[in-house]
């Protein structure tokens, strides 16, 4: 079952506690959008990359989980949440994960600049039917 809400073309951060169980969810406390472009060939070394990353985040850093997203032109666009941006700010980068951040250098070819967003508003479901 999912926890966290979902943003489209966004990559969302939230800490520890930004999601449970119980039907209240609380909102993300800080957002971070990352977009980049793959050569050709590395979609699923890139998908598997990223969620090793996004698993250690999680695990080891209070994240909240995160998403991947890719766009009609095969843009991927990764959502991850956290609690605050101190929380987010705190996380290693690059993470301590050299195989897969080797892979993620090697396949992307272009990034977009990553956009911090602070939530105001969040009617998003946890999950959909």
């Amino acid at each position: 079952m999912r926890t966290a809400p979902t943003l489209l073309l966004a990559a969302v951060v939230l800490g520890t506690g930004c999601a449970s169980a119980t039907p209240a969810l609380r909102p993300p406390g800080f957002v971070a959008i990352y977009r980049w472009s793959v050569k050709s060939g590395c979609e699923a070394s890139v998908q598997s990359a990223w969620r090793l990353e996004a698993e250690r985040y999680r695990a080891r850093y209070g994240s909240c989980g995160a998403r991947l997203h890719r766009e009609e032109d095969g843009t991927f666009v990764s959502t991850a949440f956290w609690a605050s941006r101190a929380a987010w700010a705190a996380a290693p980068r690059p993470i301590d994960l050299p195989s897969a951040e080797s892979t993620l250098n090697a396949c992307i070819v272009a990034k977009v600049e990553e956009l911090h967003l602070t939530p105001v508003e969040d009617v998003a479901a946890p999950t959909c039917p």
